[in-house]
């Protein structure tokens, strides 16, 4: 391109390739958070499990937006960033927009859950500030797996604690040491036990709770977003 910047919107911009291939694997996520919350029988270990009432549709889509963007959104990002060789700032720009349409996107998934799951009027407001909540880490996460590829092993066993070890931490604690209060604890910030409490509460706050798990996850997005461009600059 003549050392000419690619500039959002054209053939070869940031935002050019946006949908692809991002948008198509989040469809089939949030398709699978819904067929889970339609036949929970499906996934139970027994067949003699109670079928809850109503159904958890809301919270297993919640649940796969959460497993989105911590397992697959970081390596769509990633690629984009080695690529289309994006500064800091227009790497921000593409990712912000990015997941801001694929959250429009899921907005007749949570018309369809909260009539199928007797919700509140407000629940899916909840769910969907909760899983926001989470996207400025899958865009550090992405930013660093681009820019530091030593450091890709450990940005991806963090993403996989995030997402699944602190959720199977929380089950055990709960299941064997419930008196030790650490099961309660990490039900709050576990990202997936964040995101299903505030899309299965029926209380009428528009605001997710707690406020511990809210400002956790976007504070540890900005400290690993700012110190990545501090050594790395804004340069491609």
């Amino acid at each position: 391109m003549n050392g000419e910047k690619p500039i959002a919107g054209d053939s070869s911009g940031p935002l050019a390739n946006m949908w692809q291939p991002a948008g198509g694997v989040y469809l089939v996520f949030v398709l699978a958070g819904l067929a889970v919350g339609l036949w929970p029988g499906a996934i139970y270990p027994s067949r003699i499990a109670p079928r809850p009432a109503p159904l958890a549709v809301l919270q297993c889509i919640a649940v796969a937006q959460v497993a989105f963007i911590l397992l697959v959104h970081p390596l769509v990002l990633m690629g984009r960033v080695r690529k289309l060789k994006l500064s800091g700032r227009a790497y921000l720009v593409a990712a912000i927009t990015e997941s801001a349409t694929l959250l429009f996107v899921t907005l007749p998934f949570y018309v369809v859950a909260v009539w199928l799951g007797d919700a509140t009027a407000v629940s899916p407001i909840r769910s969907a500030i909760a899983v926001a909540c989470l996207w400025p880490l899958a865009w550090s996460a992405g930013w660093w797996l681009a820019k530091f590829p030593s450091s890709r092993p450990a940005v991806l066993i963090g993403l996989l604690i995030a997402a699944l070890g602190l959720p199977a931490a929380c089950y055990i604690s709960l299941e064997f040491i419930p008196a030790s209060g650490i099961g309660q604890w990490l039900w709050r910030v576990s990202p997936a036990m964040f995101a299903w409490q505030n899309a299965a509460s029926t209380v009428m706050n528009i605001l997710p709770a707690p406020a511990l798990a809210v400002l956790f996850w976007p504070a540890a997005a900005i400290v690993m977003m700012f110190t990545g461009w501090f050594f790395c600059g804004d340069s491609a």
